[in-house]
Parts: C-alpha cells; structure tokens; sequence
C-alpha cells in the first residue's frame, strides 16, 4: 500500500521519475548485461510513477513495482558507478511503499 499523503506521493513520484530517468542515461552509456530487461523494467518503473502524478495510485501493483526494482539492483549487480543513484531510488521507493 503506498502510505505517504496523497499530496506528496505526486511529489515523491516526479522525484523519482527523475532519478530513474538519470539512472536509465548513465546505464545507457556503459556496458550493461541484459540491457533490453533493464531497458524494459525501468521503463516500467517510469510508467508507474507517472501513473503516481496523475493521482492513479490505485493502477500501480506495488509489489509489481518493488519487484521490478529488485531486478534493477540485480542487474546492476552493485556497480560502484550506479550506487548513488540506487541509493537514492531505493530511498524513495522505500517512503512510498512503508
């Protein structure tokens, strides 16, 4: 169930979207095992929290979505470069979903 306020889910939600969208330019430029599965899960990710902005909380699964992350952070498999990025990605998704 996301818990925060529905004021700032929007907020957390186009933080997010942001950060996933950085994370998706700097795994775009190296060389990524599985791209197109990465490709394809944080596009996902970022079709969920656009559907968080429009006030559709109801639309987004978040066990799909937590999911789809853990397979991120596997696929990253704890690359020093992404670990900022990760970090605070999890952070966030952590807040929505407590």
């Amino acid at each position: 169930m996301i818990s925060i306020e529905a004021g700032t889910t929007a907020d957390y939600a186009t933080e997010l979207l942001v950060l996933l969208d950085r994370l998706r330019a700097q795994t775009g430029r190296e060389d990524v095992p599985k791209r197109e599965v990465l490709d394809d899960n944080l596009a996902l990710l970022a079709e969920d929290m656009r559907a968080l902005q429009r006030g559709q909380a109801g639309t987004v699964h978040p066990e799909l979505m937590l999911s789809r992350w853990s397979r991120v952070q596997s696929l990253l498999g704890g690359r020093a470069r992404f670990a900022p990025l990760v970090s605070a990605i999890s952070s966030r998704i952590e807040h929505l979903f407590r």
